[in-house]
């Protein structure tokens, strides 16, 4: 005689939920980088709220607001010139946890790959990016606050 196990109410719609948010967030994550990439400084700030933190692994006060995090990607651009190519990125590790306000708490690890202008080797860095998002009234994700911590184990 085999048994089923029944979960209980409600458990499977919570894990349902979460699956989506997940996929949300990473669908969040592949825009911000393609806009980043891209050099789209604008577009990359309207990710983030009007009023966003963004706390970078590099030494400094945080970024507050959009100008603040247009003049860090304008001044913080991996690219040392416009034959630089661009840098790429990759996340991994993708962590989502929904939060009872409504936001959402993300971990990452990021690898940010940096080609030198004129060849030779690259650089490669490994951070851990914790944010959170937030839902605009248009319905979309944004990045509320950003920590940004150089991961120094690798």
């Amino acid at each position: 005689m085999s048994t089923v196990a029944h979960a209980r109410p409600g458990v499977v719609e919570q894990r349902i939920r979460c699956g989506e948010l997940y996929v949300q967030a990473e669908e969040f994550y592949v825009r911000q980088l393609e806009l980043r990439v891209a050099g789209d400084v604008e577009g990359w700030t309207r990710t983030f709220t009007p009023d966003a933190v963004l706390e970078s692994a590099a030494p400094g006060e945080p970024a507050r607001g959009h100008a603040a995090l247009a003049a860090l990607a304008c001044g913080a651009s991996p690219r040392a010139g416009a034959d630089a190519p661009a840098p790429r990125y990759s996340i991994g590790k993708l962590e989502v946890h929904p939060r009872d306000d409504g936001a959402l708490r993300t971990w990452c690890s990021t690898i940010v790959r940096l080609a030198p202008a004129g060849g030779g080797p690259a650089g490669l860095h490994v951070c851990v990016v914790e944010d959170v998002l937030v839902r605009s009234l248009a319905g979309t994700w944004r990045t509320g606050h950003r920590r940004v911590v150089r991961d120094v184990v690798l």
